[in-house]
């Protein structure tokens, strides 16, 4: 857990009490849990809050004990969760208690390893693309930031929507070598950005889709890309991002004829845990929804496995390496960690 906002010399192991279910809630014994790069930057304090919290937004492992009113599960229930806003702690750790809304069943053709790595990037994949009907059959589509635990999952719902074609992005050619071969986009749709503009950039990501600009845009990067994506949709188009920016970030929604409004643009600024910030629980039942939906995504081998990797049992250790590859940029997928006992 953190003590404090900071480095990752701010990380502590800290024995707490096991948490107890209320109603409506269960406890899971977490059998693996996964690294996300939000996780980082709320260690950092870039959301503020408490510095004293235990981090950790999704987990895999086995309901021991289920509070009153629980009707969806029971102890022994293998499940995948996401321990995110409404739980007693983070998955940095052996138990967890939240609503059984944030709970699902795990895959049955995922290890706990695999299913770890699942609720918080598959919902938000899931939130950027399907649920606002973002790509249609044969789109055009522009994904940034498609090597990530959330684009992985992103592009495959783009494939299963019926996109065309989809380009993407790599820092140099070892990164578009692992698009590739691994996720397979065509090398001919990859476009490398190392030591080009932005607008350079543009201008090859257009040339790649017959001069045209995409019918869908997806930003997983922010910042700048997230700019990037914006000019790169088309008219009509949909462009989902994931990422909030600070208050100075601007980009013409209204005015001149390259604004967002003179293009007709769908933009879908996407937040996972937003319905979570709503005391009625009632809007609660969407994250149920949308993750019965990926279970049986990966149940009927849709979805194929998650791309782990498992950076070893928790400890500290263990969290600081997870932090500072994330936070270098050298991830591919997810990391995860197991917990033993």
């Amino acid at each position: 857990m953190t003590n404090q906002f900071g480095s990752c010399d701010t990380l502590a192991m800290q024995e707490i009490a096991t948490p107890v279910p209320k109603e409506g809630e269960v406890r899971i014994r977490i059998k693996a849990s996964a690294f996300n790069p939000v996780d980082w930057k709320i260690r950092e304090g870039w959301f503020g809050g408490s510095p004293q919290q235990v981090l950790g937004s999704d987990c895999s492992g086995i309901v021991d004990v289920v509070g009153p009113k629980v009707t969806q599960f029971r102890p022994g229930d293998e499940v995948y969760a996401m321990t995110f806003i409404r739980s007693s702690n983070g998955s940095y750790a052996e138990y967890v208690v939240l609503p059984e809304e944030l709970v699902a069943k795990k895959p049955k053709n995922l290890t706990f390893e695999e299913a770890a790595a699942v609720p918080l990037a598959a919902m938000t994949a899931y939130r950027a693309t399907w649920a606002v009907s973002a790509i249609k059959k044969d789109d055009t589509v522009f994904i940034a930031g498609v090597g990530g635990g959330v684009g992985m999952f992103a592009l495959q719902l783009a494939k299963l929507a019926g996109a065309k074609s989809i380009c993407t992005v790599a820092k140099n050619a070892q990164s578009a070598k692992f698009i590739e071969d691994e996720l397979g986009i065509d090398k001919e749709k990859i476009v490398i950005y190392e030591n080009r503009t932005s607008a350079e950039l543009r201008d090859a990501l257009i040339a790649k889709n017959q001069g045209r600009l995409f019918d869908a845009t997806l930003d997983f990067v922010g910042g700048e890309t997230k700019k990037l994506c914006m000019e790169l949709t088309g008219f009509s188009g949909h462009c989902s991002t994931i990422l909030r920016e600070p208050d100075s970030f601007s980009y013409p929604i209204w005015g001149g004829q390259t604004s967002a409004f003179a293009r007709t643009l769908s933009i879908h600024l996407v937040f996972v845990g937003a319905e979570l910030t709503d005391p009625d629980k009632r809007s609660w039942a969407i994250y149920p929804q949308h993750m019965h939906k990926i279970t049986e995504l990966f149940e009927t081998n849709k979805l194929a496995k998650p791309h782990v990797t498992v950076v070893g049992a928790l400890s500290l250790d263990t969290v600081k390496e997870a932090h500072n590859r994330l936070q270098e940029g050298r991830v591919k997928g997810k990391l995860v960690m197991t917990i033993p006992g």
